[in-house]
């Protein structure tokens, strides 16, 4: 495809292995990437500064497409309107699941295009007039043939990776252990404790089997309004790790991973405590069944969901829907914004405010001050009021 774009601006929240794997990526593909990591620069130097060293940047280097990986109120939409111009824009989201109708698709109203992580978002995009893309690889999972199972013996019962203490995972884990199954745990509140980002892909391969949990997040400030995300089962990356790893996948239900890889040929499901013990069991006692999945799904995560391969695609999705004119797509001048939004607008910026006076940067708490009251005294009153309350627990002390 002829990629007509040129300079390109990639907005990353922060610094982290996965934004500069997207980084390589990007540079691969285009001969001028500029990144800005804007909730860095926003707490070092401040609001008024980030907008503008972005402004900047458009202007010098020509920018005629920007990629916006999605993480809070940090960059106003007010903002992305007015450098949008003649510019393309392209938001990532990551967390739509939780965050699609309190953040996501305020902001999404801005874009040219838009790339979710949750399957079911695209068609709430698209009843919007939003062009969206479905997302599906995980970016940390490792390339294929990095490792090989030939080289690891499976010296591990069962596995799991992750925040131990999410949601009920200590609940399911526990009872595991309390029917006799000999359960490793990595990561935060695990057994284990830590573990490296790269030693990850050894405990998939030195694992019998492979848990992953979907449950979400408990509702914060965030979507504590929208409390029927308690009952979404998201959609996560691990499997895709676990297969690209050639292993094999004991999953908790989510409707999202039944459109990626097929219950009982390349992924098991399992929907309670009891369905985890009694496949948990009956998957260390089969063990060519249970890796003839491992194999299948394999197969299926090398062709769909590897990292490179699925990264190309979504890319050239991206340039497709960006080079044609969409009938779909819905142009309107009007920005649309709940009550709910704003207040949480006002919460954020509260909280903001709380941060630079933790870190002694008092300028910086001060130019704040006007962005509480830009919807009115109304919200004002009510956005400070709550976002003090969260400020004084977690940065007033």
């Amino acid at each position: 495809m002829d990629r007509h774009f040129k300079n390109i601006l990639l907005l990353f929240p922060n610094d982290t292995q996965v934004f500069s794997i997207y980084e390589k990526f990007f540079k691969k593909q285009f001969a001028d990437i500029y990144t800005v990591k804007y909730m860095e620069y926003f707490y070092e130097y401040g609001l008024l500064l980030t907008e503008k060293h972005i402004k900047n940047l458009i202007r010098k280097k020509s920018i005629d497409m920007i990629m916006v990986f999605f993480a809070g109120f940090h960059l106003s939409i007010d903002f992305f309107n007015n450098i949008k111009g003649r510019r393309k824009i392209v938001f990532w989201f990551f967390d739509d699941e939780q965050y699609l109708h309190t953040i996501n698709k305020y902001y999404a109203q801005i874009a040219d295009v838009v790339v979710t992580t949750d399957y079911y978002s695209l068609s709430a995009y698209e009843q919007l007039g939003i062009p969206a893309i479905f997302n599906a690889f995980s970016i940390n999972a490792f390339h294929a043939g990095n490792h090989s199972p030939i080289f690891l013996g499976k010296n591990i019962d069962v596995s799991f990776v992750g925040y131990c203490k999410k949601n009920d995972r200590e609940d399911y884990l526990d009872y595991l252990i309390r029917h006799g199954i000999d359960v490793k745990t990595f990561g935060e509140g695990s057994n284990n404790g830590f573990i490296e980002q790269n030693k990850i892909p050894e405990v998939f391969l030195m694992s019998k089997i492979n848990l992953n949990f979907t449950k979400l997040d408990e509702t914060s400030w965030l979507n504590h309004d929208e409390p029927l995300v308690n009952r979404i089962k998201g959609f996560k990356g691990r499997p895709i790790e676990i297969a690209i790893a050639k292993s094999f996948c004991l999953s908790e239900y989510s409707p999202a991973i039944e459109r990626l890889f097929s219950p009982g040929l390349e992924i098991e499901f399992f929907y309670s405590k009891e369905e985890l013990l009694e496949k948990v069991k009956y998957y260390l006692k089969h063990e060519e069944e249970r890796e003839e999945i491992a194999i299948r799904a394999n197969k299926k995560a090398i062709e769909n969901y590897e990292a490179n391969t699925c990264a190309e695609r979504v890319l050239n999705e991206i340039l497709i829907l960006l080079d044609k004119d969409n009938p779909k797509k819905i142009n309107s001048a009007d920005i649309y914004l709940s009550a709910a939004f704003k207040i949480k607008n006002v919460i954020r910026i509260t909280l903001y405010m709380g941060r630079m006076i933790k870190n002694k940067k008092y300028k910086l708490f001060f130019e704040l001050i006007p962005y509480l009251f830009q919807y009115g005294l109304w919200f004002f009153l009510i956005g400070f009021g709550r976002g003090f309350k969260i400020a004084l627990k977690n940065y007033l002390k």
